[in-house]
């Protein structure tokens, strides 16, 4: 609008102010693509991991725990702060992920995106848990 503005006050040609501007946009434009292009291939990995291996193997790592500690007091504590630590990592790396593949977006956008991955995960990590207590 400056340039125009300032077109119009002077009486001048714009045409080489636009090309200018036009170039810069076009090269913040490339410069976002190249950015989000490299970022969406760790994305993918980076939700397959926390969506599925790292909650299955959480929930071996709380049966281990657990186990390895017998009856001893304040188990049960222990191996629900253990998962609760877990959730809370994969929430925290989901998001960031989220994030950072898309900083256009507004924090609630990205929190949106995440949380189906973070239900899988928690079902995934709290279902381990449950049936392999019995088997480990």
């Amino acid at each position: 609008m400056a340039i125009v503005e300032s077109g119009v006050v002077h009486g001048s040609s714009i045409r080489r102010s636009l090309e200018l501007f036009m170039e810069r946009v076009e090269e913040r434009v490339r410069r976002a693509n190249r950015f989000r292009s490299k970022a969406g291939a760790p994305v993918a990995l980076i939700y397959m991991g926390m969506g599925v291996f790292f909650p299955l193997f959480s929930g071996i790592s709380a049966v281990i725990l657990s186990g390895s500690l017998g009856y001893s007091a304040g188990v049960t504590s222990l191996t629900r702060g253990f998962l609760g630590v877990a959730m809370l990592y994969m929430a925290t790396i989901l998001y960031l992920s989220s994030a950072f593949a898309r900083p256009e977006r507004k924090v609630a956008r990205n929190i949106a995106a995440v949380l189906p991955y973070l239900g899988l995960g928690s079902a995934i990590m709290l279902t381990s848990h449950t049936f392999l207590s019995g088997i480990l």
